[in-house]
């Protein structure tokens, strides 16, 4: 399937222009698309949202690959490991208490805690799975 990617400032403009024909699909933050008249298709995910569970997601609807998100808190490099820990432990509390799951909740996120070695093993796979699939791309810079 080939399409145009458009940049957008945000998920207003795009909502705004795929409710009114301009656009033929646009991807919003699912928090974004709440009580507007737009039907989800999919979900940009491995996994169906629980907020959507009748959507599938894109993995199941066959499209191979699915990066996953990259949100996460990043230090500045040489940043000393007992600060990182000290951060990492104080993140692991925060994003796994119950009021934090159901702030979440709220805003239609799934949050993952992940160590800073699994976040950063993350970020590696999908810079080098996309590494492969930008020449394919063919982006011309302007």
């Amino acid at each position: 399937m080939k399409f145009n990617a458009i940049a957008y400032r945000g998920d207003a403009p795009a909502i705004t222009d795929a409710m009114g024909g301009t656009l033929d699909f646009s991807a919003p933050a699912i928090s974004s698309i709440a009580g507007k008249n737009l039907r989800v298709l999919a979900v940009l995910s491995e996994k169906r949202h629980p907020g959507y569970p009748d959507v599938p997601s894109i993995a199941e609807l066959g499209v191979p690959s699915v990066t996953p998100g990259l949100n996460g808190l990043f230090v500045p490099a040489g940043t000393p490991a007992p600060v990182i820990e000290d951060i990492e432990r104080l993140c692991e509390k925060v994003t796994t208490s119950a009021s934090f799951s159901d702030s979440a909740k709220t805003l239609m996120q799934v949050p993952q805690f992940l160590s800073a070695t699994a976040f950063r093993a993350r970020i590696d796979t999908v810079y080098k799975a996309n590494a492969a699939l930008v020449p394919e791309l063919k982006l011309e810079k302007n």
